[in-house]
């Protein structure tokens, strides 16, 4: 959920998160540790102020937790809450087809601060860059490049994983 307020030209909204993972953990030669499953779900309230037509500073209270359950093995319950805030500073000048980027590029440098607030068990604070550039060779093909880099700092840092199923994973 989305809304703009022309006048001052902030953009907010309510962004809901939830998501459920069943996996394994797989030693080298193919036998399974551990089987466990995620449950991650979270809330966040996002503003937007656009500073011109490419750069914008984004900023986002949110709250949220994650609950890992092992089925094998240990057969223990991990459970994790945060709250805090996220900053962000956009640089996009993306040219977008309908559906999709077909040249440009865009640039996101993000520091999010967890405080174990409100009960929350958490305290870290992450740094992000995000680099995506899209460089057309014909009308139909384009080169699509991601770059990510990120760390993590504090009592609880988090441990990042690129590849698989999502690009960019943070625990």
């Amino acid at each position: 959920l989305n809304l703009a307020d022309l006048h001052y030209r902030i953009n907010y909204g309510l962004s809901l998160a939830y998501r459920k993972l069943y996996s394994a953990e797989i030693d080298p030669y193919g036998l399974v540790i551990n089987q466990f499953y995620e449950q991650n779900y979270g809330i966040g309230v996002p503003f937007s102020y656009p500073f011109n037509r490419f750069y914008r500073l984004e900023w986002m209270p949110l709250a949220q937790s994650y609950q890992k359950q092992y089925t094998a093995g240990a057969g223990k319950t991990v459970k994790n809450s945060s709250t805090g805030i996220q900053v962000s500073l956009v640089e996009d000048k993306t040219v977008w087809n309908t559906d999709e980027p077909i040249a440009g590029m865009s640039n996101v440098l993000t520091g999010v601060r967890s405080e174990r607030w409100l009960g929350a068990t958490n305290r870290y604070t992450n740094l992000v860059f995000e680099n995506k550039s899209y460089v057309p060779f014909t009308r139909e093909i384009v080169f699509a490049s991601h770059l990510v880099g990120a760390t993590s700092l504090d009592t609880d840092r988090g441990h990042y994983i690129a590849g698989g199923d999502v690009l960019f994973l943070g625990s």
